[in-house]
């Protein structure tokens, strides 16, 4: 009798689990193409050092404040000039808002234009409780680029977190 209990436990446990997991978009695929965004203009405020250090925590923190709160409006994004996952840890990025050229500039943040003529573009339409990792992000981006004969740039990486269900990640293609 207990071993049935157990199996009944354990079949309700996998099934309630694949269905959370499905409505979550765990199986959705990440969309990769080729796009031409052109300028970008952010506003935000640079770091280097530790991706874990609360002050990377709390630039990011408050640029989603500010995107939330209607200070200003725009798309919460992460440039990273150097990636964490590439360097151990260390990076060297700029946490702000992709936004229109004439927003106010908060106080502490800086205007940045980023100029973006051609990237791969991954799109994911998952909850980002099931979000795949930037890692294996960028391994899909790398794997189309080289399907499709491209040459990623190393310049930067842009993370756009659209929503807790949206994230577009560019890397521009070398010239």
């Amino acid at each position: 009798m207990n071993f049935r209990v157990v199996i009944a436990v354990l079949l309700v446990l996998v099934l309630g689990g694949g269905i959370t997991y499905y409505l979550l978009g765990g199986t959705r695929p990440v969309e990769v193409s080729v796009a031409q965004p052109g300028e970008y203009f952010m506003v935000g405020k640079a770091f280097e050092g530790r991706y874990t250090n609360p002050e990377m925590k709390e630039n990011f923190r408050l640029a989603r404040q500010y995107v939330s709160n209607g200070t200003v409006k725009g798309t919460l994004a992460l440039v990273f000039y150097v990636r964490p996952e590439a360097n151990k840890g260390q990076t060297k990025c700029f946490a702000g808002v992709l936004t229109d050229p004439k927003a106010a500039v908060p106080e502490a943040y800086e205007l940045r234009i980023i100029n973006v003529p051609r990237v791969v573009r991954a799109t994911v339409e998952r909850h980002n409780l099931v979000m795949p990792s930037p890692e294996a992000i960028r391994e899909q981006i790398e794997a189309f680029a080289k399907e499709k004969n491209l040459q990623l740039s190393s310049e930067y990486t842009i993370e756009k977190i659209v929503s807790d269900w949206k994230v577009v990640v560019e890397v521009p293609l070398a010239n």
